[in-house]
């Protein structure tokens, strides 16, 4: 029997039957606990908690390495200087570190100087040596030129504390006072420098002229007065006034630092006509009189309230026994005019006698002639001389000193050719070796220099050709021996 393909066919289905998938069934959702809620958020808390922590670690870290670094030594004078000295307030600086200045200059002055110094350049600092003090110094410099100098010094003495640097002081540099003024101006006036009066004592020289006791209250004759100060830092301003207030308008000479008043005027100038004739006449008619001519009426060419009208009236002594006179040709020299009606003049001319015996007796006559114009107009003597009228006194300052101390400060008539210093003592083991002039050069550095040397009487003869100028000399002493 053929049983083949049946049982092909029933072993195909009942294999087909068995490969058939099963039936899906859906898997039941899980449900989400409130545990796991607290979990999730308590971890992304903390990712949240941590992150915050790292950036305000991070940001603490910043700012410790910030005041770490701003803490050093380098950075806190970077501070210091670029505050201080890259643009400088002289002023500010002048105050904190207590400078002192001098009776004409302070801070102003210091200013000025600083700033005409520096000018546009630029200042530059390097650290130095503090020695002992614990803390670290910088100079600051004007190219190669030492203008100050500050300190810091770290207040942090912990180790594992941040260094705390702090400014600690400032210096600053003193300069020479190199600068002088001097002043020629007319006896009377005042000077003052930087606003400051000049006293007597700043007076180093005078000229006056004999003249003075000749002429009426309010009048001057030529002179002057010229004062001398120094010890500045910068040039003072100066200013010269008159007694009654006014500005008196003065010459600066920048080479000598010297000021001199505009306007001196001429010692002697050019006689007009009118005053020539006033003064011939007036002469003449005053020598008639002397020769016993009493017709001559005096007071029409004298002052008669003068002195010297007093004199020639009461001169009983007139020269007689001529039959005749005359005068020779008048010389007029030395005219100086004070106001527009006072002059004086010297008149130079001889009034010759005749006797009868045909014999000649001179009169010289040379003397200086003051003459002064009255409200009529009419020129009248109000003094004659014989003397020297314009004979000159200087007076010089002469300072002596020993140790830094005056001994000594007078006006020394500077024609008399003698000085008496004051007495010295030598210290122990010591010599006087003389007087000498100090000179200081830009640089602040001192030079003495010999001008008087010791002699047994401890006064000085000074030659004739000697021109005395004002001095402060220095005594000085060495070693004996040396």
């Amino acid at each position: 029997m053929y049983q083949g393909k049946y049982l092909n066919n029933a072993n195909s289905k009942a294999a087909s039957k068995k490969s058939a998938p099963a039936p899906r069934q859906k898997k039941p959702k899980k449900r989400i606990t409130v545990g796991t809620v607290i979990f999730y958020l308590l971890y992304f808390a903390f990712i949240a908690v941590a992150a915050l922590a790292t950036r305000q670690g991070y940001i603490l870290l910043e700012d410790f390495l910030v005041r770490f670094e701003a803490s050093q030594p380098d950075a806190k004078s970077q501070q210091v200087f670029a505050e201080m000295f890259a643009d400088p307030d002289w002023g500010n600086l002048y105050t904190m570190v207590g400078m002192e200045g001098t009776e004409f200059e302070g801070k102003e002055a210091y200013v000025q100087y600083m700033t005409e110094k520096v000018g546009g350049q630029e200042l530059t600092y390097s650290m130095t040596s503090a020695g002992l003090s614990g803390g670290q110094k910088y100079l600051i410099r004007l190219g190669d030129e030492k203008l100050g100098s500050f300190t810091i010094k770290n207040y942090v003495t912990g180790e594992l504390e941040i260094p705390d640097w702090r400014l600690e002081t400032v210096e600053l540099e003193t300069y020479p006072r190199l600068r002088s003024v001097t002043v020629m101006t007319k006896p009377g006036r005042t000077v003052t420098v930087n606003g400051i009066p000049l006293d007597e004592s700043y007076v180093v020289k005078t000229t006056s002229s004999a003249i003075e006791k000749y002429l009426p209250e309010g009048l001057s004759g030529p002179g002057s007065a010229t004062f001398y100060a120094d010890g500045f830092l910068v040039d003072p301003e100066v200013l010269v006034i008159d007694s009654e207030g006014n500005l008196v308008e003065m010459t600066y000479d920048a080479e000598t630092c010297t000021y001199t008043e505009a306007v001196q005027g001429q010692l002697f100038g050019e006689i007009t006509d009118d005053e020539k004739d006033a003064l011939v006449e007036a002469t003449k008619a005053y020598s008639r009189y002397m020769i016993g001519i009493t017709s001559v009426k005096l007071h029409n060419y004298v002052d008669k309230n003068s002195e010297i009208y007093k004199i020639i009236k009461n001169n009983d002594q007139h020269f007689k026994g001529y039959t005749s006179y005359g005068f020779t040709e008048p010389t007029i020299t030395e005219y100086c005019r004070y106001t527009d009606n006072f002059f004086s003049a010297n008149m130079q001319m001889t009034l010759n006698t005749y006797r009868s015996d045909g014999s000649v007796k001179p009169f010289d006559i040379d003397s200086t002639i003051f003459m002064q114009r009255n409200d009529k107009g009419t020129w009248l003597i109000t003094n004659i001389s014989n003397a020297d009228v314009h004979a000159v006194t200087t007076l010089v300052r002469m300072t002596w000193m020993q140790d830094g101390q005056i001994l000594e400060s007078a006006m020394v008539d500077a024609s008399e050719g003698l000085l008496k210093p004051p007495a010295v003592t030598a210290p122990e083991g010591k010599v006087f070796v003389g007087w000498f002039k100090e000179s200081v050069d830009e640089n602040g550095d001192t030079t003495l220099s010999l001008v008087f040397a010791p002699t047994e009487s401890g006064n000085i003869s000074l030659p004739s050709d000697y021109v005395l100028e004002p001095m402060v000399l220095h005594a000085r002493f060495e070693t004996k021996g040396e």
